[in-house]
């Protein structure tokens, strides 16, 4: 702005300055004229600041050629007053938090694995859950009925979809337990030794097994903790498990994860935690623990990215997404191949929010919540080193996220999680909003839900466009 105005005053002051020396000297001699000139000049100066110069209001949104261009100042908005800052910026080193990554196949569905791929990557998956079921008894060493075929059908899936180097993690499959199981520790070591076998003949590694699937949880009806550490014993015994990993207490209450853990530790390799209810203080410190006492770390159940976030804050080591991974959940897991630029965490409502950094360069925010525990939460994003256009907003250095959370436990939660895309330069999205209209760039035909319905089932299919939809946009599929 200085600039600009000294360059209005030179030029506006050198003319009439001339001017005035030039009816000086037709009209008084050249002895009068230093007086006069100094007078004149000192009078003219006078008048240009008092009423003869224009001052222009210039930022960083006005060139020297006054070429308008976006600035951060163009999208100043009033926020509400935060419940969390993160501060970030682009050019940060960051610090790398990697974490082994897998899908699950406790929940038995195919579906889950190919959903999973497609927003993860097939290659981000490091690890696979499937199951054994104490269902029905052993018969020669083997599996039967619905213990069987279902082993079989995970093993399909597994080795149909998945990559060959992605491990088997197994865990229990418990719709009902027989009594042939039941307080029976070699049974149920040899149960996890056939299903175990089973995987490694169809080609897989094996890496971790955990007895029991949140055995806290008493309505599972899996044993007690002296049991669990009775198979412990039995497992060590097989020399097939001298490379695998022995995993607990799987609880789902993270409350219980350090006493079952504790007392379970001599005769694991590993610590795991769900984290469906319990203390934000307790699920953080139960991976510190875990991690000083020199075992793995891990959550086979992760219900969100909150739980991730968190998890690798504290030491978590491998996250298996129960059912399936979505949008944040794939970007996240492609995220962290890359460096975390900033992190906070909010302990008495369950959220969780951090940036990171692409090993491509792409930066993206993350927000997330307990899935059952959560409550409302705001955090702002502020770029601190440069202006930057969240999901296409910008430029600008802050940008608030509301979390939404529930009333209580189980009470209104919406589980939710979210990505905003970070970028700045050229190459920007545009605001995500509206309506779009889809358009099948092969037949022509725009995407519809059969008879405007909102019920849940309801078919997605092509149909001629009838020019009655109004769209912000057309998207070529």
């Amino acid at each position: 702005m200085a600039f600009d105005i000294v360059r209005k005053f030179v030029c506006l002051n050198t003319t009439r300055m001339n001017n005035k020396t030039n009816r000086f000297e037709n009209r008084i001699s050249n002895t009068m004229l230093k007086g006069k000139f100094m007078k004149w000049g000192i009078i003219s100066m006078l008048s240009v600041l008092c009423f003869g110069l224009e001052i222009t209001p210039i930022s960083a949104q006005i060139t020297f050629t006054y070429e308008k261009i976006s600035s951060a100042g163009d999208n100043l908005a009033a926020y509400p007053i935060s419940d969390r800052t993160v501060p970030f910026s682009i050019s940060d080193i960051g610090v790398n938090k990697p974490i082994i990554w897998g899908l699950d196949l406790a929940w038995l569905s195919e579906i889950n694995i190919r959903r999973g791929i497609a927003f993860m990557g097939a290659d981000q998956i490091d690890v696979v859950r499937s199951s054994f079921m104490p269902t029905l008894p052993l018969v020669n060493g083997e599996l039967q009925g619905q213990a069987l075929t279902n082993t079989n059908l995970r093993i399909d899936i597994i080795n149909k979809w998945l990559p060959r180097n992605t491990q088997v993690a197994l865990n229990c499959d418990h719709p009902s337990v027989h009594s042939y199981f039941y307080g029976n520790p070699a049974n149920w070591a040899a149960l996890i030794d056939v299903t175990t076998r089973m995987h490694q003949e169809a080609g897989r590694d094996v890496i971790s097994v955990s007895p029991f699937n949140e055995p806290d949880y008493t309505y599972t009806g899996q044993g007690t903790i002296q049991d669990f550490l009775n198979i412990a014993v039995e497992l060590r015994k097989n020399s097939r498990f001298d490379s695998i990993r022995i995993s607990g207490g799987n609880t789902l209450n993270c409350d219980q994860a350090l006493p079952w853990y504790n007392t379970l530790k001599s005769w694991l390799d590993e610590g795991n935690t769900h984290q469906l209810a319990g203390s934000f203080d307790n699920y953080a410190t139960f991976y510190k623990s875990v991690h000083a006492n020199g075992h793995h770390a891990t959550n086979d159940e992760l219900h969100n990215v909150m739980e991730s976030m968190v998890g690798v804050e504290y030491g978590l080591q491998t996250g298996i997404w129960w059912g399936t991974a979505d949008l944040a959940r794939g970007e996240f897991v492609k995220a962290s191949d890359g460096v975390r630029l900033a992190y906070a965490e909010h302990r008495q409502n369950w959220t969780a929010a951090s940036v990171y950094k692409n090993p491509d360069g792409k930066v993206q925010a993350f927000v997330g919540s307990s899935e059952r525990q959560a409550v409302t939460t705001t955090y702002s994003f502020i770029s601190k080193d440069r202006d930057v256009f969240y999901d296409g907003h910008g430029p600008q250095r802050e940008y608030q996220v509301e979390i939404p959370g529930g009333t209580g436990y189980q009470q209104g939660q919406t589980n939710a999680e979210n990505v905003v895309n970070i970028t700045w330069g050229d190459d920007i999205q545009p605001v995500i909003n509206g309506k779009y209209l889809l358009v099948n760039r092969n037949s022509g035909k725009v995407m519809e839900v059969a008879g405007g319905s909102s019920a849940a089932g309801t078919n997605v299919r092509q149909a001629t466009n009838t020019g009655l939809f109004i769209s912000n946009g057309m998207l070529p599929l």
